[in-house]
């Protein structure tokens, strides 16, 4: 793996032979730092033409409504035009978070190949396996959408 971006909370690397952006957070993150992370994910992906993203969400908690807003709102529809399609998803292990973990269902309607996993292992294992077309009349349609409260997003 080759480390992209390293913060207090969290990191984000690449796995160059499976083209998979890796992203953990071990603790609360927010902010500059948070953006920082995300936004090394993001620049591999677009560079390398990437379609796979792990995050690891095992030790993370709740966003910040004001970061939960960027994610969405800046972020997502620019790794939906850099063509992201697969996402395996480790729950977090607390009960907030897994509660969290609902919201991201209208991530499938833009798109987007969403998996939950309980590790990283399952994860990585169907990350790899995965192909599938691109559902592009979804991803053209993205305006941004009200996702009720950005605190529970993420």
């Amino acid at each position: 793996m080759k480390l992209l971006y390293t913060a207090k909370g969290g990191k984000v690397e690449w796995l160059e032979k499976k083209r998979i952006v890796v992203k953990t957070f071990h603790g609360y993150i927010h902010g500059e730092e948070l953006r920082a992370v995300f936004n090394a994910g993001y620049e591999q992906m677009k560079k390398s033409r990437g379609k796979k993203w792990l995050t690891d969400n095992q030790g993370m908690g709740v966003y910040e409504p004001e970061d939960a807003e960027w994610i969405n709102m800046d972020w997502l529809p620019r790794m939906l035009k850099a063509g992201w399609e697969y996402w395996a998803l480790v729950e977090p292990d607390s009960n907030v978070g897994l509660l969290t973990m609902e919201k991201f269902k209208f991530y499938a309607r833009m798109g987007i190949d969403l998996h939950k996993f309980r590790n990283v292992e399952q994860a990585l294992s169907w990350l790899i396996s995965a192909d599938r077309p691109v559902q592009k009349h979804v991803r053209s349609e993205y305006r941004g959408i009200d996702l009720g409260s950005p605190a529970l997003i993420y």
